[in-house]
C-alpha cells in the first residue's frame, strides 16, 4: 500500500467512519415492525443516554401544555415513534458533531427546527424509495451518513481551507438518488436478483465515496470530480483516475463503509469488485457478480444516456439504447442475461 493510500484510508477512519460510530445510532438504524418493538427500543436507547430524558419530558411537557406524569412509553407514542427516533438521531449526532445548526436547548427540549428539516438527507432518501417499502432502514441509514458528512465539514475535525462543499453534496446525494431509482428498475428484470433491496443503495455509496475524497482533499478533490464528470469514461479508468489523485478509488472507500456498518452487508463485497464485477464470477459468487454488475449497469446508463425512451415497461435489451453503453467491464454473463430477457420479451 502507498503513502497517500495509507494516509487516506487513516484519516477515512479517523475523521469520518470513526466519529459517526462514536455517535451510537447503530442500534437506530433498523425500525421494528410493530410499534411495541419499536416502543421498547427507543426506551431502551433513552436509558441509554440519560442525559436526554429530561429535555425529551420537557418538550413533551411543552406540547402537551401541561406538567408530563406518564411513563416514557406513553410519551413516545404521543410523539410518534419516528419522530422520537429523529430527534434522538439529531441529539446523537450533534454529541459529536456539536455544531450550532443542530444544538438542542436543553431547557425546553426543542431543536432549532424539525427533526426531518435537519436530516434532510435522510428523510428524502426515505420518501424517494418508499417510508414503508423494504429500503426505508438501508436509505434512513445511507442519508444519515450523508447529513452527518454535510454537519461534519462545518467542524474543526476537518479541515477544509474555507472550501464549502454544501452544493457538491447535495448534487452528489440527488445523482445517487437518480441512479438509485435507475437501478431499481433495471432490477426488475433481474427476478432472481440475491439481496435486491441493496441494490439502490449502492449508487448513494459510490457517492458518498467521491464526497468523502473531497473532504479529505478538499483543495483538489471537487475540481477533479467535476472535470471527470464532464467525460464518459469507463469505470475502471476512473477508478485509475482516482488512484492517481488520492491513492485509494472511490470503491474502496465505499467497502470500507459498508464494512463499517452491519446494516449495509453484503455491500462490503459488492463495492470490492466495483468496476470489475466479472472477478465475483471467477471466485464463484454469482449473488455479488449479480448485484454489482447491475448497479453499475444502472450508473453507466444514467451517467451516459438520457433515457426519455425508456419506460417502465420497456425489456432491457430489447429495442432500446442502453445497449449501446454497457461498459466493457460487464461481463458477457451479464450482456447474456439481459439480451435473453429481451428475446424472452
Amino acid at each position: 500500500m502507498s503513502t497517500a493510500a495509507h494516509d487516506t484510508i487513516n484519516d477515512l477512519f479517523n475523521k469520518i467512519i470513526g466519529p459517526f460510530a462514536a455517535t451510537l445510532v447503530n442500534p437506530l438504524m433498523i425500525e421494528p415492525q410493530s410499534m411495541e418493538e419499536r416502543v421498547t427500543t427507543l426506551v431502551h436507547e433513552f436509558n441509554v443516554h440519560p442525559q436526554l430524558i429530561g429535555p425529551f419530558r420537557k418538550l413533551i411537557a411543552s406540547l402537551q401544555n401541561k406538567e408530563v406524569v406518564a411513563g416514557m412509553e406513553e410519551q413516545i407514542r404521543f410523539f410518534q415513534t419516528t419522530q422520537t427516533r429523529n430527534w434522538l438521531f439529531v441529539n446523537l449526532l450533534n454529541e459529536v458533531l456539536q455544531v450550532k445548526e443542530l444544538r438542542l436547548d436543553m431547557e425546553t427540549g426543542r431543536l432549532p427546527a424539525k427533526p426531518n428539516d435537519l436530516l434532510k438527507f435522510s428523510h428524502t432518501a426515505r420518501v424517494e424509495f418508499g417510508e414503508e417499502s423494504r429500503y426505508k432502514d438501508l436509505m434512513c441509514t445511507t442519508g444519515l451518513l450523508f447529513d452527518f458528512v454535510f454537519y461534519l465539514q462545518k467542524t474543526s475535525i476537518l479541515n477544509l481551507n474555507g472550501q464549502k462543499m454544501d452544493e457538491f453534496i447535495q448534487t452528489s446525494f440527488k445523482k445517487g438518488v437518480a441512479q438509485g431509482k435507475m437501478i431499481t428498475r433495471l432490477s426488475r428484470h433481474k427476478p432472481k436478483l440475491t439481496n435486491e433491496k441493496h441494490a439502490p443503495v449502492i449508487a448513494l455509496l459510490r457517492q458518498l465515496s467521491h464526497v468523502i475524497l473531497c473532504l479529505l482533499y478538499p483543495t483538489i478533490g471537487p475540481d477533479f470530480y467535476k472535470k471527470l464528470s464532464a467525460v464518459p469514461y469507463t469505470e475502471p479508468l476512473k477508478l485509475a483516475m482516482e488512484m492517481k489523485e488520492f491513492g485509494v478509488h472511490s470503491g474502496m472507500i465505499a467497502t470500507y463503509i459498508a464494512q463499517s456498518f452491519p446494516i449495509f452487508d453484503p455491500l462490503g463485497e459488492v463495492m470490492s469488485v466495483w468496476g470489475f464485477p466479472y472477478l465475483a464470477h471467477y471466485v464463484k459468487d454469482p449473488a455479488i457478480h449479480d448485484l454489482a454488475g447491475i448497479a453499475q449497469l444502472g450508473v453507466i446508463l444514467l451517467e451516459n444516456q438520457k433515457l426519455d425512451s425508456f419506460s417502465e415497461n420497456s425489456k432491457v435489451g430489447f429495442a432500446a439504447p442502453e445497449l449501446k453503453f454497457l461498459d466493457f467491464t460487464l461481463t458477457s454473463r451479464i450482456r447474456s442475461d439481459i439480451t435473453d430477457e429481451g428475446k424472452g420479451g
